[in-house]
């Protein structure tokens, strides 16, 4: 008898502790189930959004937006800076081609030498950022002349010749008019968070822009080069360019909005020219006014955020004003 109940207890303890863990099982189970529940929003993640890029009066600032945040991070005045020298392993010099006739030359000889401003050759930055269209990129290191272009007034800003060199871990600006008065040097230190050092030829170092990881589009004004039956010729447009920091983009001509899916197809074909949205997204009539594309759409990769689709679906505030692109976006899923 004995026996038999302390096998029964042992029995009765052996299935207490098998409930005890079925038990703690289904607790977890459905505590799990309720975090999935609770965290996942499916149109958080894949919703529209839709936003406005105010560029104001003459297409006056450079406007920084993240597709990801979905919130403009930065506007900046573009008369702000000149030339920029990137951070890349091999710096590339950039100029800022949002100043209407901004453009530079190579000065022949040294600092010390005169500059004769009628034998220079003149060349622009082109919009897609890559070596070949850039007028200096990675041969920054020799004496140029920059023409500053034209004020918001349409004034000239005047001829300055620079010189950068590398110095330890930043680099060091000399500045002068071509007959060498009027010299200055400003020093910088590479900062790894942002893409670039922009340069004033007035100031040295400025801020132009934000952290190269917090954009994704940048709106502004910059040089597109026309090709004609005469001659190529450069004209101010205002569109927008890439961050060159993981970002890619593929124009999708013909396909709605709503109709653009992620594939193999459009992956394979984005790219990393800045320029790969750029301006033409809308046209210009002189008796309608501006005019958005209609079933056009872009794919823009951010980085490790995944693909968006893109679609603009205006140009031209409240008040009539050109210069305030709208957008809609979402992420692809």
């Amino acid at each position: 008898m004995q026996r038999f109940l302390a096998r029964s207890s042992a029995h009765a303890g052996a299935v207490a502790l098998v409930l005890l863990a079925m038990a703690g099982c289904r607790k977890e189970e459905v505590a799990l189930e309720a975090e999935l529940v609770e965290t996942i929003n499916l149109n958080d993640l894949y919703g529209n959004r839709t936003a406005t890029v105010h560029l104001g009066a003459g297409y006056a600032v450079q406007a920084y937006y993240s597709l990801v945040h979905d919130s403009l991070v930065g506007v900046f005045d573009k008369y702000a800076w000149d030339v920029a020298l990137t951070h890349d392993a091999a710096p590339q010099l950039l100029l800022n081609s949002s100043i209407p006739g901004l453009r530079i030359a190579r000065a022949p000889g040294g600092w010390e030498d005169p500059v004769d401003a009628g034998s220079l050759v003149w060349e622009y930055d082109l919009p897609g950022r890559q070596p070949e269209d850039l007028a200096i990129g990675s041969t920054w290191q020799q004496v140029l002349v920059v023409d500053r272009g034209l004020d918001a007034a349409g004034v000239p800003r005047g001829l300055v010749k620079m010189l950068l060199t590398a110095e330890g871990a930043g680099w060091t600006l000399r500045t002068a008019a071509l007959d060498g008065t009027g010299e200055a040097v400003f020093s910088a230190e590479l900062d790894p968070t942002y893409g670039a050092t922009y340069w004033s030829l007035d100031a040295g170092s400025v801020l132009a822009a934000p952290p190269r990881d917090a954009w994704d589009l940048l709106f502004t004004s910059y040089l597109f080069r026309f090709e004609s039956e005469a001659d190529p010729f450069p004209y101010q447009v205002t569109g927008v360019l890439l961050n060159p920091d993981g970002r890619r983009a593929v124009r999708l001509d013909g396909v709605p909005f709503a109709d653009v899916v992620r594939t193999l197809e459009l992956e394979a074909a984005l790219s990393d020219d800045a320029d790969a949205i750029g301006y033409d997204w809308k046209t210009y009539d002189f008796e309608e006014g501006y005019a958005v594309t209609p079933d056009l759409s872009f794919a823009v990769e951010c980085g490790e955020f995944g693909i968006r689709a893109l679609s603009f679906t205006g140009f031209v505030n409240s008040l009539g004003e050109p210069g305030s692109p709208a957008f809609t976006h979402r992420l692809l899923p």
